[in-house]
């Protein structure tokens, strides 16, 4: 049986966005012509009303299906939220290699995300097994996003000083609040980058 490598003493959990890092970046560009093509949504009149309400989407100011009549009024549709999203989480692609590479980790693993929650139930399903082991952080249970306070809570709630955390995003704003917090940080690019990161801080 393959032993599992002993991290580094001074980090104790590592924190992990989904999007962008275990998933592949690019799913609202899959998406976006996808809806167009099928629906008949104009691409960029479709763009602008996703990240116009982005934020309260995904820090529970606002409901899916609020969003969904304003998109339905705007084109014309009648999607339920439930297709929506189920699309939505076709356009998704699983970054796979760094996820089978988890399994080797003894350090704890948390998840915290901005995801909107029914983004986040169709994410957990396409997601290894192991997923449902680790403990989750998602912004629309809070209130508010990583930008807002989600990382001070996540810090209360894991009874965690900073230093102990390695925050990985591939959102320069998540990474500069988590920094600026005094946790350890790495930008998201590829997981070639990540993995040498990884060996850096001795946990990989």
């Amino acid at each position: 049986m393959q032993m599992k490598k002993q991290g580094n003493p001074r980090i104790r959990y590592l924190l992990l966005d989904v999007h962008g890092v275990l998933t592949k970046p690019g799913r609202t560009k899959r998406f976006l012509p996808y809806m167009e093509k099928r629906y008949g949504m104009d691409h960029d009149r479709h763009n602008a009303l996703l990240y116009r309400y982005l934020d309260e989407l995904e820090s529970g100011a606002k409901k899916q299906s609020e969003y969904l009549r304003v998109i339905n009024n705007a084109f014309g549709t009648s999607i339920s939220v439930g297709e929506y999203y189920r699309l939505f989480g076709l356009s998704v692609k699983l970054n796979e290699h760094f996820i089978r590479k988890l399994s080797r980790m003894s350090i704890r693993i948390c998840i915290v995300s901005d995801d909107a929650p029914p983004l986040s139930v169709s994410l957990g399903k396409a997601l290894d097994r192991r997923f449902k082991s680790y403990r989750k952080f998602y912004s629309y249970q809070y209130g508010y996003c990583k930008t807002d306070g989600l990382l001070k809570d996540v810090l209360k709630e894991l009874d965690a000083k900073p230093e102990e955390c390695l925050f990985v995003d591939d959102r320069k704003k998540n990474i500069d609040v988590a920094k600026k917090m005094g946790m350890n940080v790495i930008l998201f690019k590829t997981n070639k980058e990540l993995f040498a990161e990884f060996r850096r801080y001795g946990i990989f």
